[in-house]
């Protein structure tokens, strides 16, 4: 019998962290990861409470503080509003591509854009399945956005989608 899918994201085995890096492939500093724990309500279907916490086997050298450091988690009830600005950070595609998958270019380089929040009724009406603990961020013409990967093709080999958005 096959581990549920969850049971599968939680086993830390294949899973290596990479630290501190700025162009793909040059890590300041690399370790194994000790423990995944997947959020309790974490759904495959919809990604709803989609965040995990990894525990890494080796704590990063105090050398390396001021480079690598924890991101800032907003307080649970923070409210944040359509059209606000923030910032969205990752490895995803530069830019609109046509062609399959297998020869789509991602960007070496960690990239970041400024996004506006979108209306959460728009968003729904664009995209589908979006849930209340979700943020849909870009900028409507479709120039910046997080979204660059589709859901139908996600995963993609070396091509990473992890954003964060830091509100300004």
């Amino acid at each position: 019998m096959l581990p549920s899918f969850s049971a599968r994201l939680s086993d830390p085995t294949p899973w290596t962290a990479h630290l501190g890096m700025y162009v793909q492939g040059n890590a300041k500093f690399v370790s194994p990861v000790k423990r995944i724990v997947v959020h309790e309500y974490y759904n495959s279907q919809t990604f709803d409470y989609d965040i995990a916490l990894l525990e890494l086997s080796t704590a990063w050298p105090e050398t390396l503080k001021q480079l690598i450091q924890p991101i800032c988690i907003p307080p649970a009830g923070q409210k944040v509003r359509s059209g606000e600005k923030c910032w969205v950070t990752g490895w995803g595609r530069r830019h609109e591509d046509t062609r399959p998958p297998h020869t789509l270019y991602c960007s070496p380089v960690l990239q970041q854009a400024e996004v506006e929040l979108i209306d959460q009724t728009l968003c729904v009406s664009t995209y589908g399945i979006i849930t209340s603990r979700m943020l849909c961020a870009g900028v409507m013409s479709g120039k910046r956005d997080a979204c660059r990967v589709s859901h139908r093709t996600f995963p993609l080999p070396r091509c990473y989608a992890f954003h964060t958005c830091f509100h300004v």
